[in-house]
């Protein structure tokens, strides 16, 4: 330990300021690694040494005592009093204040440190030093009201250390100090700048928290105590939201306190004797009287954020436990009268509840909770239809609805327990009036149908029946009209379902959908009321647009039906449609059809584009769009208002189905390629401009605005193609990302309650309802639950929609037009965003600025991905004019924007004549302003053109830029200093290898700025009022530093200079408070693991990484477990030896983690284990899975205590609870899904332990006689019994998938197990014994209500079983062959079907069943008992068998839909296909291969004669021998045993003559390129084709270059 003879006099003989804090910072930064693992023995003689040289470095000028070092002071001190002797730490802080209350001190940096320090140590030891307790918090109070108002890090550090030392020694505080503390925090709390008011709610809180300030005993006295605190959160950042969100916490949690007492000798009423302060459903009801004690977004986000926190603190028994009460509370507050005031008020607090419903509450709760909170909600969706209850407002029901719809995609198969609570409720729910309620219900029935697939079939049937009854009684009344619609979307959901569970889905279904959606077409025209007839075409349409997803072999059938009537709905605009006059019903009903008519044809464009919008069908479509966009055109001053007509309700309804057929015609023209639509690229672009950047010299469509009342309109709005400085156009066109947009750090566990603050559109499903089947419904497979999911964003309102796809559009358009009319168009946009009259209002304005910079991004993603460049001189340099000055804007999204279009415009034009001026322009522009603004927008842009371009195309302006960069990031003010080191991050990324000349000049700058007070959160700069933070500061540092390293590279690790000083800097990110900085440290602890490996501290790593995946903050859970992953992939033993438990750790993030990577990466962290450890010591992974199956590990400890005593100041002697990582410390509650996994895992155990090749592993008697040799043996053999158990357990869970995963495993079990003999009775299997436990796992798959899966399975499992010989009696076998006999009842018709009537399905199990059958029938050869079993169903499989070849060979022929439906009598057979043929590919072998084994037997001849007699001669023969040769051609995996069934297949009596030559050819292949266990089987066919043809064959010799004796 280096650190401890450390020599001081290298830091007072550097000769700068500088490297002496650079010097000193290295030097505390080693001691407090040291300290950490250091003995008491060890520090013993150097204590009272050290001691004195942190004192000193904390009462010098020379350095400083910067942030970083009066940290790394104070951590030093308490590492030195908690390994070394405590005696020592009243001197020292005695030290320390003697030091603050010299009056000659006037160094503000040393007095902040001392206070530090000493807040700090009382924090750790306080409880050692209780009489020094009054003196420090006197001194902190006498400093914080000596400071000036304008000191903000002296009051901020005094306030920081008075809640350190509250929260580590309250006993020490007199009452009289608790209430001058109390006094000041008071008003400090409500001071104007917001890091006092936020350091004064953490002092409150530890107030509350150690009973200095007793608790408030009523609601009443809650809401007098929060109120005035909601007041000071106005206008406040997410840090102090953050610290008043924790104090609200706490003082609520008090109210789950016992209550004090009540006074002795009061008189009054008897006192009723409470066990809480407040109850649970008052604690509750606090929420929505907080929430309505202010109107301002953040205070109300603030509330939610306490209530998350103070639920969170409850625990997962407490939600669970009163789940009713929790629900009742949020679904009522979601529904509260006050709060339906406006939209944007409804989804504001339905948002926030459903927050807390769902990521707070939902997710963790167990499987079992799960369940019993979807009963729970299940109330309140019956109560809507049951009289005997409160009748629930819409909002109530949409809360219950859309919480139900996460519960069943997250439980998937395991909702199964809740069905009979919730299928009925649902469904009954159908009728609901409200739309935002029926919108709800259909999210939730195709979660139900995606969850429970079997009631596919009964949830399809019921709205399609209620769909048709409604539409034979189908009036003008709206109640009606309403319903009608809600049918249609509802069944439009389901249909969705259906390519997502084809198995439980019939096309018989879908083809009577489609027939009923014609027949409403044609029924539109019978009725004339407008009303009657868009709601027809609405529903219509739906229904078609959502049967497009089934696919191109189920809508290629009516492919020429629906270019028909898409023709017709879009017929060719006459010049009379321009001047009619229409009522606004009928526009109403124009725009309604024809917009539903565009979302169907985008929906099949989207589904079918690769197979069925062929050149011909495209130019159609093209047709039809263009008539569409002629339309669009006549209506346009059909309604707009004016002055004396103001716009009505109607009109806003027509304009938003305007807008709506915009985006619908806009969607449908991206998905076709530009050049078909070439020759309406003029009007079509007008189009998309006018929708948003419309000319500034055009009057409004709606002028007359919001006048005596009157409907507003804006026609034209921003985009919502913005997520933070995000820009989400042209996401899948595939262009560069530099990641610009994720410099600045947002994903907090609060962010989706965070960005309702800055959500401008109300995105809602309501907006657009074809998005219920346009948007990818979640899947609710193991695999993706939590990951492969496809999320689509909400679609936001018409207006604002049609913008987006106008963009989209556009970015596809402009790089295809020639020079002038890019130049032309170039010219209308620079006039549109730099508009600067007053004619048009100031939110179209911005609007159209801001849609014209994401329309530039757009363009210039498509050629960045196509790698070609546009446009001429002057469009390049119009487009730099644009972004240019937004950089001066003060809405730093614009400056980003105005950013990404350089770095990107750089990129393109990649032209040294233009980057050249480009950076000198922003070079002036740096030099020539002050203002800040402009500033950060123009180094943010530098960093932007380093990014796209690359170092080596800028390495002319890299020194120029770094220079710039370095200076601007040492500058006063956070704006300019916080972008100039985002955009040095930027810099080195992209620079790569030629960064590597500044490498230390920006090290040091790092570290010279990591201890400069102008960069910390509470330097003065930082905290003007309305100013920037300092809040992203050191997350840049971080993120610095890692590219730093990664540019050094491998030179790391011979370095000693360069290394020091970057592990000094990671030391200090690591132990930070701002989450984003720790991520940035692990980041960087990935370089140092890859370039210095040596160097990495692996013991302290891994039990830190550990600590963060077992934290709250997600961000940092998913760092850690990506540097977990690179540890375990490098050395997975040295992980071993310094973690503790944690594969139990890491099976338990499984449950709760939701990001698909990080649950990648935890899978493939246990893989790695698994491989390392399975192999010697299979048990370890046995026990662990076996606890996880069983779920028995609740047993499981919390951290194991001990207790230590010591004396305090006052001679008391104290007790105090160390806690230690115990191997029994994490509780595991597995969800079954991870139970999958581990049955997953467990099949690996067995897999890499038999591949081992020891012999023991599969001989139970040589690993008894070893394990009496070596007791630590571990074998796998010796586990049988366990493994058989847990497969059984598995094969009979209530859980479908699991059961088909234990049922995997008992297979494997069987198949890798068979060998071993039992030593107690020779020639016995050791598994006979267990043939209980393996029938008694496979009967449940053969109920009634098993699912086809199971049941399919299970019958090759039983099969496989039965003919392994595991057992030798068969009596014993009658039950699991009256399983399958049973079975085979059923489909020969001899039984009753009890198996759900799905077509898919049956076709499964019949062929798993008959390949079980036929395995038997193998089996039969070796296995005495079997032949008799079989004969008695022999003829009746052996037809089965048949049957099943002859579909499969008819499967294998490609066919269009005119053969389809000669060959399969079914117009879908198709589509049936896809479905039903990989079930036959996995059985048709087997089948074959029992048809050839009795191809001399009678009954297979009379049934080969039978269907030669319907088919023709020889018919069946040429079935099987075409199966066989098709196999082999095709299939590389089967040759042998397609072979030998092909030797025996020809031995029937047909003449070969024409076909010899093609059987000679393929032989011939084989025989040249295959190995010997195919050329033997080709040789027996061979010469069994000689013996038989004889000179037949010789006559072909000529035709047939074989050479037979090669074969031979």
């Amino acid at each position: 330990m280096e650190s401890l003879n450390f020599d001081h006099s290298k830091i007072q003989s550097a000769d700068s300021l500088e490297k002496k804090e650079v010097f000193v910072l290295q030097w505390l930064s080693s001691l407090e690694k040291d300290l950490q693992s250091i003995t008491r023995d060890v520090l013993k003689p150097y204590q009272e040494t050290l001691e004195k040289q942190l004192i000193n470095y904390l009462n010098t000028t020379e350095p400083k005592p910067s942030k970083p070092t009066r940290h790394l002071i104070a951590q030093c001190f308490n590492n030195i009093y908690t390994n070394g002797d405590p005696r020592t730490v009243f001197d020292t802080i005695a030290a320390i204040q003697n030091i603050l209350n010299n009056k000659k001190l006037t160094e503000p940096s040393i007095k902040i440190a001392c206070v530090h320090v000493v807040g700090c140590l009382t924090e750790k030891h306080g409880q050692k030093v209780l009489s020094l307790v009054p003196e420090s918090c006197t001194i902190f109070l006498k400093f914080y009201k000596a400071a000036k108002e304008q000191d903000i890090p002296m009051r901020y550090e005094t306030l920081k250390s008075l809640g350190l030392a509250l929260r580590g020694a309250s006993r020490g505080c007199s009452d009289q100090i608790a209430k001058d503390i109390t006094k000041t925090v008071r008003y400090s709390i409500t001071d104007k700048y917001p890091i006092i008011r936020s350091v004064s709610a953490e002092v409150t809180e530890a107030l509350y928290q150690n009973n200095l300030i007793p608790p408030p005993l009523t609601v009443l006295e809650f809401e007098n105590t929060i109120g005035p605190w909601l007041k000071t959160m106005e206008g406040t950042d997410y840090l102090v939201r953050k610290r008043f969100a924790s104090l609200i916490a706490s003082v609520l949690h008090l109210s789950q306190n016992s209550p004090p007492p009540p006074k002795p000798g009061s008189k009054g009423k008897e006192a009723i004797v409470l066990t809480t302060i407040l109850s649970i459903d008052d604690m509750l009801g606090l929420l929505p009287k907080l929430y309505l004690k202010t109107n301002a977004k953040e205070v109300r986000i603030a509330v939610v954020e306490a209530y998350a926190l103070l639920i969170r603190t409850l625990g997962v028994a407490f939600m669970e436990t009163h789940y009713q009460s929790i629900s009742k509370m949020l679904i009522e507050f979601t529904a509260h009268s006050k709060l339906q005031n406006t939209r944007q008020d409804i989804v504001f607090v339905r948002e926030a509840s459903g927050f807390l419903l769902r990521e707070v509450i939902g997710k963790v709760l167990s499987e079992t909770g799960q369940i019993l909170a979807i009963r729970e909600l299940s109330i309140w969706i019956k109560s809507w239809a049951s009289s005997d209850m409160d009748t629930p407002t819409d909002a109530a029901l949409v809360s219950a609805l859309d919480e139900t719809s996460a519960l069943l995609q997250e439980l998937g198969p395991a909702a199964a327990s809740a069905q009979e609570d919730l299928v009925d409720p649902l469904l009954s729910l159908i009728y609901h009036p409200s739309q935002q309620v029926k919108l709800a219900l259909a999210h939730a029935l195709s979660q139900l149908a995606l969850a429970l697939p079997q009631q596919l079939n009964k949830l399809l049937t019921k709205v399609s029946q209620s769909l048709q009854r409604e539409l034979s009684g189908l009036s003008e009344k709206p109640d009606t009209l309403d319903r009608f619609v809600g049918f249609g979307q509802i069944l439009s959901a389901l249909i969705r379902t259906i390519p997502l569970r084809p198995l439980f889905a019939s096309y018989d279904d879908a083809a009577t959908i489609f027939s009923l959606s014609t027949q409403i077409l044609r029924s539109q025209f019978v009725v004339k009321d407008y009303r009657v007839m868009s709601c027809q075409a609405q529903v219509a349409w739906t229904l078609i647009g959502a049967l497009m997803s089934l696919g191109p072999n189920f809508v290629k059938v009516h492919i020429s039906q629906l270019l028909l009537i898409w023709k017709n709905v879009f017929p060719k605009i006459q010049p009379k449609d321009t001047v009619v006059i229409r009522s606004d019903l009928e526009w109403g009903y124009l725009l309604f059809s024809k917009d539903a008519a565009l979302s169907a044809l985008h929906s099949f464009i989207q589904y079918n584009n690769k197979d069925l919008v062929t050149t011909d069908v495209a130019k159609r479509i093209v047709v039809c769009l263009n008539n569409a966009l002629q339309f669009l055109g006549t209506v346009l001053a059909a309604y707009q208002g004016s002055e004396q007509m103001p716009p009505s309700l109607i009109h806003h309804k027509l304009y938003e189905r305007e807008c709506l057929m915009k985006k619908r015609l806009f969607a449908c023209f991206k998905l076709l390629p530009p050049q078909l639509y070439e020759s309406i690229y003029v009007p079509l672009l007008k189009v998309t401009i006018d929708t948003f950047a419309l000319d500034p010299e055009k009057p409004d469509r709606f002028p007359s605005g919001n006048k005596d009342g009157s409907l507003f309109i804006e026609t034209v709005v921003s985009s919502s193609l913005i997520d933070g400085d995000a820009f989400l156009v042209a996401q899948d066109s595939g262009a560069e990302e530099r990641q610009i947009s994720k410099l600045i750090s947002s994903d907090s566990d609060v962010q989706q309650l965070e960005n309702l603050i800055s959500q401008t559109h109300i995105c809602l499903t309501e907006n657009d309802t074809h998005s219920l089947y346009l948007m990818h419904p979640e899947s609710n497979k193991e695999h993706d639950l939590f990951g492969e999911r496809v999320v689509s964003r909400l679609p936001p309102p018409a207006p604002v929609a049609a913008v987006d796809h106008a963009i989209e559009l556009f970015s596809i358009l402009f790089p295809v037009q020639t020079n002038a009319a890019q130049e032309t168009t170039m010219e209308q946009l620079f006039k549109a965003a730099s508009y600067q009259g007053t004619k048009i209002s100031a939110v179209r304005k911005n609007g159209v600025q801001l849609n014209v910079l994401l329309a530039l991004i757009g363009v210039l993603k498509h050629s960045m991905a196509k790698r070609t460049s546009f446009g001429s001189g002057p469009v390049y340099a119009a487009m730099r004019d644009i972004a240019t000055p937004v950089l001066r804007s003060s809405d730093q999204t614009l400056r980003s924007a105005g950013a990404e279009i350089l770095g990107r415009l750089a990129r393109v034009n990649g032209n040294a004549l233009f980057i050249n001026p480009l950076m000198e322009l922003l070079v002036n522009l740096v030099v020539n302003n002050r203002d800040p603004e402009t500033r950060a927008g123009a180094v943010l842009a530098m960093g932007s053109i380093l990014a796209y371009v690359g170092g080596m195309a800028a390495q002319s302006h890299l020194k120029t830029v770094i220079g710039i960069l370095h200076s601007l990031a040492a500058d006063s003010h956070p704006l300019v200093h916080t972008w100039s080191l985002q955009s040095l991050y930027l810099t080195i990324e992209s620079a790569g290898l030629m960064f590597a000349q500044y490498v230390n000049s920006s090290l040091s700058l790092v570290a010279k700025l990591y201890m400069s007070d102008t960069h910390e959160l509470s330097s003065v700069s930082a905290n003007f009022l309305g100013g920037t933070s300092n809040a992203h500061v050191y997350p840049a540092f971080g993120r610095i530093l890692y590219a730093l390293v990664g540019v050094i590279g491998p030179e790391l690790a011979f370095s000693a200079k360069l290394r020091d000083i970057c592990f000094s800097l990671y030391q200090q990110f690591k132990n930070d408070d701002d989450p984003f900085v720790v991520i940035e440290a692990i980041r960087c602890t990935q370089n140092f693991i890859m370039f210095a490996p040596k160097f990495v501290d692996i013991p302290h790593l891994v039990p830190f990484l550990q600590k963060q995946i077992a934290g709250q903050i997600s961000v940092i859970r998913k760092a850690s477990v990506t540097c977990l992953y690179q540890l375990t992939q490098r050395d997975p033993e040295i992980v071993l030896q310094h973690a503790v438990n944690l594969e139990e750790q890491l099976f338990a993030l499984l449950d709760v983690e939701t990001d698909p990577m990080i649950r990648g990466e935890i899978k493939d962290i246990l893989t790695n284990i698994l491989k390392h450890v399975a192999p010697q010591k299979p048990s370890v992974w046995i026990d662990l899975c076996k606890s996880i199956l069983a779920k028995s590990s609740a047993v499981a400890t919390q951290n194991a205590q001990t207790e230590q005593v010591e004396e305090n100041d006052d001679g008391e002697m104290i007790t105090k609870t160390v806690e230690k990582p115990s191997k029994s410390a994490i509780l595991l509650l597995p969800r079954w899904r991870t139970q999958v996994f581990a049955l997953k895992c467990l099949r690996l155990v067995i897999k890499v332990t038999i591949e081992t090749g020891v012999a023991y592993h599969l001989d139970l008697h040589a690993a008894r006689e070893q394990k009496t040799k070596d007791p630590n043996a571990d074998y796998l053999v010796m586990r049988i019994a366990d493994l058989i158990r847990l497969a059984f357990n598995s094969s009979t869970a209530t859980v479908n998938d699991l059961r088909l995963e234990g049922l995997l495993f008992l297979k494997e079990l069987l198949e890798d197990f068979i060998p071993v003999q039992d030593p107690e009775l020779p020639d016995h299997c050791l598994l006979e014994q267990f043939e209980a436990q393996i029938v008694s796992a496979l009967a449940p798959a053969f109920n009634a209500d098993a699912h086809p899966e199971n049941t399919a399975l299970a019958c090759k499992v039983c099969a496989f079983f039965i003919g392994s010989g595991i057992t030798k009696e068969m009596q014993s076998l009658s039950r699991p062959v009256k399983l399958l006999t049973n079975v085979l009842d059923i489909f020969a018709g001899n039984a009753e079907n009890v198996y759900q009537p799905i077509p898919n399905a049956q076709v499964m199990v019949k062929l798993s069943l008959l390949d079980a059958w036929a395995t038997l029938h193998r089996a039969s050869k070796s296995v005495d008992g079997l032949i008799p079993i079989l004969n008695g169903s022999l003829r009746l499989l052996s037809k089965l068998w048949f049957e099943s070849l002859v579909g499969y060979s008819k499967l294998m022929v490609e066919f269009d839909s005119g053969q389809t439906e000669v060959m399969n009598s079914n117009l879908y057979g198709a589509a049936i296909r896809d479905v039903t043929l990989e079930y036959y590919k996995q059985s048709w072998i087997g089948m074959l291969s029992a048809l050839s084994d009795m191809i001399e037997n009678s009954i297979i001849r009379a049934l080969f004669e039978e269907y030669d007699l319907e088919q023709g001669q020889n018919a069946s023969f040429w079935i099987l021998c075409g199966l066989c040769v098709e196999s082999i051609t095709s299939d590389q995996k089967t040759l042998v045993p397609v072979l030998e069934c092909l030797q025996k297949i020809l031995m029937m009596p047909i003449p070969l003559h024409e076909d010899i030559p093609e059987l000679l050819s393929i032989f011939d292949r084989l025989s040249q390129t295959e190995d010997e266990l195919v050329q033997k089987p080709v040789a027996v066919i061979l010469y069994q084709l000689i013996s038989k043809q004889g000179l037949d064959l010789l006559e072909l010799r000529e035709s047939a270059t074989i050479d037979l004796k090669g074969s031979f």
